[in-house]
């Protein structure tokens, strides 16, 4: 019999998890309301609960959510802002949203900004340092806290990293001076359109990251000062809100798969750091062989992406808008070499066993 194709993800299995959705959004629908009410901001309470987070700030994308931090902290023409080079684009965009100059360092072996790539960066016009927890991953705890020894603006970027923590007592997105969250639908957490939020612990910045979501506004039509419509919409909130109960749970599955992967795939490297506390947005591996490997992959009828295959500092388009330093070798070498396989919750065992098999027998 012929055995079906393993998705990278598969977002439809979710909602076989989440009965109430369907009642849920018929009573949204007959309300009437559906924009930045009540499901929003149960779901902001929620969610800052979730990531031991004061406050929390529902907005449309992960890149409202940084340009809006940016923005409200004051980053603009002038500015620098550090990034590392091997992260979505999203990252560097909303950089450049702001009129700052993004500056583009090299990560270590596990695709993380590290503290010594960050110095390398610094300047006079250094504003902010903007590390990624990238696949999933959480940056050293005592690295962030050596970021905030330069006296710098630090922000999270948390986009693929629900649920990560850094040890049992500290979650990603509790230590930066404002964190940004995307809510993409292949996220960890992932709503059914585009969607994002920021958290922080600081009072002040909550009420004005909720200004600038909202046209600089608090009041209807009094605008305080420049602002945009990154608003959430309600029945994104309600999806995101149910998936939030059972995120725990579907984070662990993919805690489940990473180490079966890394038991008993042989012969491959495995990029991900090893740590209980990481959250398998992507298990990433290397081999010098990959676009063989990814092919070999499809003909068994398993797919894979590549999370990334260009660095930015080899984008075009960036390299007459960005910073740029002498050398990236990790960044080049993970971007050349890297494929990441399906991990999600809905994998069942067998599937699980054929992605290790399909692996193994290409390595041998």
């Amino acid at each position: 019999m012929t055995e079906l194709p393993i998705q990278s993800n598969d977002l439809g299995w979710q909602f076989a998890e989440l009965p109430e959705c369907i009642p849920e959004i018929e009573r949204l629908l007959r309300s009437g309301m559906y924009v930045n009410g009540e499901y929003v901001r149960n779901f902001e309470i929620d969610f800052a609960k979730f990531v031991d987070s004061q406050f929390a700030v529902g907005v449309n994308s992960g890149t409202s959510a940084l340009h809006n931090i940016l923005a409200t902290l004051g980053v603009g023409p002038g500015d620098e802002v550090i990034v590392p080079s091997l992260t979505f684009i999203a990252t560097i965009s909303a950089v450049l949203l702001t009129g700052a100059t993004p500056v583009l360092v090299d990560v270590d072996e596990h695709g993380l900004m590290d503290y010594e790539n960050m110095k390398s960066g610094l300047g006079r016009k250094t504003k902010a340092v903007i590390p990624v927890h990238l696949w999933g991953q959480a940056i050293k705890l005592e690295e962030l806290r050596n970021f905030f020894a330069e006296s710098i603006h630090v922000i999270e970027d948390c986009s693929q990293a629900q649920g990560a923590r850094h040890n049992p007592l500290t979650p990603v997105g509790s230590v930066g001076v404002a964190n940004a969250w995307s809510l993409y639908p292949g996220k960890n957490l992932g709503g059914i359109g585009e969607g994002g939020v920021i958290t922080t612990q600081d009072f002040i910045l909550f009420e004005r990251f909720k200004e600038f979501r909202n046209w600089g506004s608090n009041s209807n039509y009094i605008h305080k000062e420049f602002g945009l419509n990154y608003r959430m919409d309600e029945l994104n909130a309600l999806v995101l809100r149910l998936k939030l109960a059972k995120l725990q749970e579907w984070n662990s599955k993919r805690l489940e798969i990473s180490q079966r992967y890394r038991s008993e795939l042989n012969s491959i490297r495995i990029v991900n750091q090893e740590s209980i506390f990481d959250v398998y947005h992507q298990f990433v591996v290397l081999h010098s062989k990959r676009d063989q490997l990814k092919a070999f992959l499809q003909n068994r009828g398993i797919s894979s992406q590549i999370h990334y295959p260009i660095p930015n500092h080899q984008v075009n388009f960036l390299k007459s808008n960005c910073r740029m330093l002498n050398e990236y070798p990790n960044s080049e070498h993970l971007a050349s070499n890297i494929l990441s396989l399906p991990i999600h919750p809905g994998l069942t065992p067998r599937e699980i066993e054929r992605v290790i098999d399909a692996v193994n027998d290409f390595t041998k």
